[in-house]
């Protein structure tokens, strides 16, 4: 029984690779058949011939408006006005949305006025002082010079008066109480207490009456054009001994209590305390009265010089600063209007009239309406190839069938990371104006790197490229077989040429630098026919 299903699973597997030989021999001979068939594809050959090869690099991107801008308040405020919907056309300058501005009109008028006096200030330093006002600064410099003189005048009357008062006060009154008061022996006719004080009382009276001669002569030299001041300070130590008399001399009568006594002597020393005091008023008036002289001579050397270089500047100064402020409000009041900054459709608008808008908070946003460029992604290995100014060829997926025309007009010079590829970002501008084209659609771009003429060219399939270099197969025809259409495997022979590539186009083309001639005939490698 065994025996028997052995020979009946060899049997089997005989048969099946029996099958198996004979369903690839018919296979062998199938594919032999095909081929012979179209020999003339297999064994055909291409002609190298002149053109124009265009070297493209092909992307894909996506289209967006050129510009695209979104706007905010720069200042905050209250939204007093909107102009702009959503969907609206709006052309570049137009007020968008304002917020309120009263109070800096009324900032700006106050800053009008205050230009306008500090330019009439200005014209009034570059003319100089009028004739009104030298003529007033004269008068004022006659009135101080009229006062000058009159202090001075009192100076001398006061030192004058006090010697009198202080003459008064010791020969009429003090000396009532001395024995031979002139003389050089004085004797005090008081009682005193204190025999010190007696002695100084009687020694002084002789000082002070060859004082009195000294000072009598010394005032009799005064002039009011003379060092008033010197006057006064030699005057001084004069009053100051009789002072000192009168003082010891009240101290005597004071004690002994004689009201007649006490009475003499307290107007004697009245006298020359007030001649003290008169002498120091009328020093300040003198002090006064010389400083206002200096001033009003000064002011009117100012009023008929004009007024320095330095003064003018300092008011120029002041003319642009307040200039300055009005531009710096008016900047204010530009900052509280939205200006669309291009023509182009409103695609966001959140502005309300009467609530607070804040600042830099877009609210407005505008799309440029007809201008539209592609955004795409350039790998690496492509970008050395693509230049700004190379011409492109743009279909777009939701328009079929029609091809647009466009140029690059920005390549990224920084590197973008794709799915850990390197690209680089370029834009194109499409040149025709459809309303067709909108934001966001897909574009397949065929970007025109390099263009060469009349130039050597060759189907890509005709090339052979390995380890051993880049060749075609050359035609070397046989006697009697020189047109391309006895050109067979069977009667012309080939031989490997080396060739030199150029650039290589969409289509297949590839540039011929070397090593072939117009005309020449190349077996066609790679088994494809052209369209």
């Amino acid at each position: 029984m065994f025996s028997k299903i052995y020979n009946k699973t060899i049997l089997f597997i005989k048969a099946r690779r029996a099958l198996s030989i004979t369903l690839a021999i018919l296979l062998i001979v199938l594919l032999f058949v095909i081929f012979r068939g179209n020999g003339s594809s297999v064994n055909s050959f291409v002609t190298v011939t002149k053109g124009t090869i265009t070297q493209e690099v092909s992307v894909t991107g996506k289209l967006k408006p050129v510009d695209s801008v979104d706007l905010a308040f720069e200042r905050g405020g209250r939204i007093t006005n909107i102009s702009a919907s959503v969907g609206d056309t709006v052309s570049a300058g137009k007020v968008l949305a304002s917020i309120d501005t009263s109070e800096l009109f009324a900032q700006v008028m106050q800053a009008q006025a205050d230009l306008q006096a500090q330019k009439a200030k200005l014209r009034e330093l570059e003319n100089g002082s009028r004739p009104e006002e030298i003529s007033i600064s004269e008068a004022q410099f006659e009135s101080a010079q009229i006062s000058l003189e009159n202090a001075r005048r009192g100076v001398v009357d006061a030192l004058n008066n006090a010697y009198t008062s202080a003459d008064d006060s010791v020969r009429n009154k003090a000396d009532k109480f001395f024995s031979n008061p002139r003389g050089r022996t004085p004797t005090l006719n008081l009682m005193v207490y204190e025999p010190q004080l007696r002695t100084d009382i009687e020694n002084l009276r002789p000082v002070v009456e060859s004082n009195f001669s000294a000072w009598k002569s010394y005032l009799d030299t005064v002039d009011i054009h003379k060092d008033l001041y010197e006057y006064t300070e030699n005057s001084f130590p004069y009053l100051n001994t009789i002072k000192s008399m009168l003082d010891k001399m009240a101290m005597v009568v004071n004690a002994l209590g004689v009201d007649s006594y006490k009475t003499d002597i307290s107007s004697a020393r009245t006298e020359v305390s007030s001649a003290i005091t008169n002498i120091y008023s009328a020093m300040e008036k003198l002090n006064n009265a010389e400083s206002n002289y200096v001033l009003a001579q000064k002011n009117l050397e100012l009023k008929k010089a004009g007024y320095l270089p330095e003064e003018i500047s300092a008011q120029e100064s002041q003319v642009n600063r307040a200039d300055a402020s009005i531009q710096i409000l008016q900047a204010q009041i530009y900052k509280s209007s939205i200006v669309a900054p291009i023509s182009g459709i409103v695609t966001k608008q959140d502005a309300k009239v009467g609530e607070i808008a804040s600042t830099l908070s877009p609210i407005i946003s505008i799309m440029s309406e007809s201008a539209m460029e592609i955004e795409a992604n350039v790998p690496e290995v492509d970008m050395v190839k693509v230049s700004v100014g190379n011409s492109v060829k743009i279909t777009l997926d939701a328009i079929p069938n029609e091809t647009f025309s466009g140029k690059i007009t920005y390549i990224d010079p920084a590197e973008t990371i794709i799915d850990g590829v390197v690209n680089f970002k370029i834009k194109a501008v499409i040149d025709t104006k459809d309303t067709r084209i909108k934001s966001g659609l897909t574009a397949n771009l065929d970007i025109s790197t390099l263009s060469k003429d009349n130039t050597l060219l060759l189907p890509q399939y005709a090339i052979i490229e390995n380890n051993n270099g880049t060749f075609v197969k050359k035609a070397v025809s046989k006697p009697g077989n020189s047109t391309m259409a006895n050109m067979t495997s069977g009667n012309t022979k080939t031989e490997e040429v080396p060739v030199k590539l150029g650039l290589t186009s969409s289509d297949g083309m590839v540039e011929i630098i070397s090593g072939l001639s117009e005309g020449d005939a190349v077996l066609n490698v790679g088994i494809k026919t052209k369209n």
